[in-house]
Order: C-alpha cells, then structure tokens, then sequence
C-alpha cells in the first residue's frame, strides 16, 4: 500500500507597510488630534482606538492600490508556502491581515492632517521612529499578536521572513530591526529586507538587504510605488521552487540584474497647474468619459512631469467643472 505524499509547507513571515489608500471611511483620525507633544497626543489616539471598536473589518480589506492588491494575492499563491502576511500599520503598530480593526486615518508621510509628525522640533525620521516605538509598547484592544518585528521574530525563529518597506520605513523601524539582529535563535539566512531607495551601507540593514533596484520594472512591471512588493513576489517564487537561503536569493537577483542595461531617465519639462488643467479639458471635451488613467498617460507621454497625487487633485477640479457645466446645459435646453 502506498503512503499518501504530505506536503511540508514552509513558514514564511512577510512583513509590509501598508498603504495610504483606503478602502473604507475612517471611522478614527488622527488629524482630529492636534497635540504636538507626542507622548500625549499618542495617548489620546490610543484611548480613542480602544474606545471606538467599531465597524471592524480585517486590517486585509482595509487597504487599497496596486501595491496592496499583490501582497493579497501572495497569501495564497503558492502551494508550498504558508504565507503569514504582517502589517506595519501607523495606526495600530504591527497586526496581522485578519486581525480586526476600526478603519483609520493615520500616516508615516509628511505634509498630511493625519501625519504622526506635529512636533516640528523633531526630523520626519525621528517623529516617526518614536511613534513606532510608542506602538511596540501598547496592545491595542482585541489584537493579541506580538507587537515587534524582533519580537515576531522571537516567536518564529526558523520561519522564513520577508521584510518590504520604503525607505520612510526602514528609518522609522530601525530600532527594531536592530532589536531583531540580537535574537541569538534567529536564523539570519532566511531573512531578506527589501527596499528600494534604501542607501543602508551598514548596520543590521545592510546584511539581509536584498537588491530592488529600478531596473527590475523592466522584467517585473509596474512603477516604483509597487516595486518592493513586486521583487517579494520573486523572492517567494525562488524560495517555493527550492531556491532558499539569503547569499542564493541574493545571487540570483544580482545575476537577474546584470542582464538587464540601464535605462537613461526620463526628462519631463514642468507645467503649471493651469495647462494640466486645460490639457485635461481638451481630453474631455473630445470623449466625456475619459479615464483619469488615460489622462494620466497621455499627459505623460507628452513629456509632461506631473504626480499622480497632483494630478488626481486637477483631475477632480476639472471633471467636477465639466459635470456642473453639463448639468446647466441641460437645464437650459429644458427651460
């Protein structure tokens, strides 16, 4: 009689920052928190997360956008892997995907109402390292995991772990990723830090950081907002084919790398806001139901530098401005 084959799973812990982009109103936000202090104004945010466990759903559904949509789909993806998928959250500190949470307003960017920066004696870096710091020592309610990445890493010490961040996030995580290399039981070959952006040259980043250079949107898509998780995805394509261990992985993107030639940047002229604009208009007025997404890449291919936050903005101004101009044409052929 033949045995029935088990298949073994390999562990893997994939940690990532989330997205600004929600996917349901927030029902806390921290810009109605104006405190510079940041102990205080933590304190209160606390208080108002435990207090307010409301319209809770799992921190999975909460975000949007293209780079949050490839974590979702790297849950389930690979037969033999069980892939355990982390939240760097500036709300909550680290939860995981199906813990439930209230949907919040809460960011590690500059220049938000929601931004944890409101003491400006203090660097963007530092305001958000002591905010991550304050996070690590509150167990918000109805979240039980652990609160760190070192002390995750304590827990699973020989599970794989994936780490995918900016370069905003490796700054304010540093202290505990620096945390996470003292943890004699951890087995540093299957850990891999991926960062774009990153200029780490030493430290505990520089060991585990594998290479997410530009030139990999070549063969992997997309634009740099989804890269790291994009190389992630790679990095657990290599390690579900057998390919395991940091210097292997490391090897093989580096040897990916060195078939690919460097693409000279792209020199876009600026414009101001007005000409966007109008280039917008002229767009709709040919096709009303144009896409923002067409508009974008026209605009672009135009040669015309122009963000996708700006753009959105002008894009909104513009397409409100036709639909209230479209509405008294019809109210005047009916009068």
């Amino acid at each position: 009689m033949h045995r029935k084959k088990v298949l073994k799973y390999m562990q893997v812990d994939l940690v990532i920052n989330p997205t600004n982009r929600k996917n349901a109103g927030a029902t806390i936000d921290l810009s109605s928190l104006l405190f510079e202090n940041a102990t205080t104004r933590f304190s209160h945010w606390a208080n108002q997360v435990d207090s307010l466990r409301v319209n809770l759903i799992p921190a999975l559904n909460l975000y949007g956008g293209d780079h949050w949509v490839i974590a979702k789909s790297l849950i389930n993806k690979y037969p033999n892997l069980n892939v355990n998928l982390w939240i760097t959250s500036p709300g909550y500190g680290l939860i995981n995907a199906n813990d439930l949470i209230t949907p919040y307003h809460a960011t590690f960017s500059p220049n938000h109402p929601e931004s944890v920066l409101t003491d400006h004696d203090l660097s963007l870096s530092n305001a958000n390292r002591n905010w991550w710091n304050l996070l690590q020592h509150w167990q918000p309610k109805g979240i039980h995991g652990p609160r760190s990445i070192a002390e995750l890493a304590s827990i699973n010490p020989k599970n794989n772990m994936l780490i995918i961040g900016s370069a905003r996030y490796m700054q304010l995580l540093r202290d505990d990723l620096s945390a996470l290399f003292t943890i004699k039981s951890r087995h540093l070959e299957n850990l891999y830090i991926i960062s774009s952006g990153s200029n780490v040259r030493s430290g505990p980043l520089s060991a585990n950081l594998l290479p997410s250079d530009q030139r990999l949107r070549q063969i992997l898509g997309g634009g740099d907002t989804s890269l790291n998780i994009r190389v992630a995805r790679l990095v657990l394509q290599l390690l579900s084919d057998g390919k395991t261990g940091f210097r292997t992985v490391e090897s093989i993107l580096r040897e990916i790398l060195e078939g690919i030639p460097n693409v000279p940047p792209v020199l876009r002229r600026k414009v101001t806001d007005i000409e966007i604009s109008t280039f917008i208009s002229n767009l709709l007025s040919e096709d009303r139901k144009v896409s923002k997404t067409y508009c974008l890449q026209q605009i672009r291919a135009q040669g015309i530098a122009c963000q996708e936050k700006r753009f959105k903005r002008i894009f909104l101004e513009v397409t409100t401005s036709h639909a209230d101009i479209h509405t008294q044409e019809i109210g005047n052929v009916a009068h």
